[in-house]
């Protein structure tokens, strides 16, 4: 998984525009999918593009949840998991949201009032075990304190993968 920072020089923090930079600030290899920035001030118009492959432990349905400071998204090629092309978005929050925010919210995607879905929760989404998923991760930062943080959740569909009788978190 790489991550890319990216400088701009306004105050807009847009994502159709986080690739307009043809300098990076840096590119280097990110281990997870959390960043937290307290008490620093230097990412102030800045976009990091998280990319890379996601492998899914257990075929299962997985829901992914998602918190920033400021905006973020999380984009994966479902359908054609090899192929950068077919990214689809599977998250997108447009404002801040309190460092691992999605905790106060709920992941019923049953409930049409549920607004967390789509933006700290997103609907399940079958994987296969061993295929690698291809994602792309924009996190936009306009100044302050920052916070980025992806996880997810699996229900397995061979019980022989649930871990003490309970859904497996990571």
């Amino acid at each position: 998984m790489r991550q890319t920072r990216f400088n701009y020089t306004t105050e807009a923090v847009n994502y159709d525009n986080y690739k307009l930079s043809t300098q990076p600030r840096t590119n280097f290899l990110a281990t997870n999918l959390e960043e937290s920035i307290v008490g620093e001030w230097y990412l102030k118009n800045s976009f990091d593009l998280f990319t890379g492959f996601f492998e899914a432990p257990v075929t299962g349905k997985y829901q992914f949840h998602m918190s920033c400071d400021d905006t973020c998204k999380w984009r994966m090629s479902l359908t054609t998991p090899n192929d950068p092309s077919a990214l689809e978005d599977v998250l997108s929050l447009g404002s801040h949201s309190s460092f691992r925010k999605y905790t106060s919210f709920s992941n019923d995607v049953t409930d049409s009032t549920n607004t967390a879905i789509g933006k700290h929760y997103s609907q399940w989404i079958d994987l296969t075990q061993g295929t690698k998923y291809y994602f792309e991760s924009p996190f936009g930062q306009a100044g302050g304190e920052a916070h980025y943080t992806v996880g997810f959740e699996v229900e397995p569909t061979n019980a022989a993968d649930v871990v003490g009788n309970k859904k497996q978190k990571k």
